[in-house]
């Protein structure tokens, strides 16, 4: 599931513009629905920590948001991956001062896996000083195999064809593009062409349009 959260732009992305701003109403009722959603109706397995910082703290580094709200608050105990280098740009949004810093901060964040370099080069170094501890490391490992052993990487005697056994032909198939078709359709929402009613109310610059 990605990204987690309040991220919608592709331009300007781990610079320290890139930060909002966001009331906990409006992150409660509008930006964490749809992935709270993901989490307790679809049961997702792992959840992509975005580039964006909220309130002034990077996604991959906040720990309100990836272990007080996610894992305490909706029960969640699933991997969290960070976007591609977004553990080395929480330097940017000045949560840490050098790439050691942000590995630490992504650490206590519960960021379990990095598309990144911050961890390799620095989290050996940070567990050896005891800025990162054992007991840490351990927690992100185990969510992380969890999800290995779900998707059957451990298991080559299954019934069903091991996460390494899918190929193109399976994942891509007739079957599955219809379904992915489908989902799109059944959210289709057509409003009748004619002005408002007192009932039915259109709002913004183009409320008068019947396009």
């Amino acid at each position: 599931m990605k990204h987690f959260t309040a991220y919608s732009v592709e331009d300007g992305r781990n610079t320290k513009s890139d930060t909002w701003d966001i009331s906990l109403k409006d992150l409660s009722e509008y930006y964490f629905a749809p992935l709270k959603a993901c989490i307790k109706k679809a049961d997702v397995g792992a959840l992509m920590c975005s580039y964006n910082a909220i309130n002034k703290t990077a996604a991959c580094a906040d720990k309100w948001m990836n272990v007080e709200v996610v894992r305490d608050h909706w029960g969640w105990d699933g991997g969290i991956e960070s976007d591609g280098g977004a553990i080395s740009g929480i330097q940017d949004h000045g949560n840490a001062k050098t790439q050691a810093g942000a590995a630490q901060a992504a650490v206590e964040a519960t960021c379990d896996m990095e598309c990144d370099s911050a961890y390799k080069n620095h989290l050996s170094k940070l567990e050896g000083d005891g800025r990162v501890s054992r007991a840490q490391l351990e927690a992100a490992v185990g969510r992380v195999f969890k999800g290995q052993f779900q998707l059957g990487r451990f298991d080559p005697h299954s019934p069903l064809p091991g996460y390494d056994e899918l190929h193109s032909d399976q994942v891509y198939s007739a079957a599955h593009q219809r379904l992915a078709l489908h989902g799109p359709q059944q959210t289709i929402v057509l409003r009748p062409n004619r002005p408002a009613s007192a009932e039915e109310r259109r709002v913004g610059p183009h409320d008068g349009s019947r396009r």
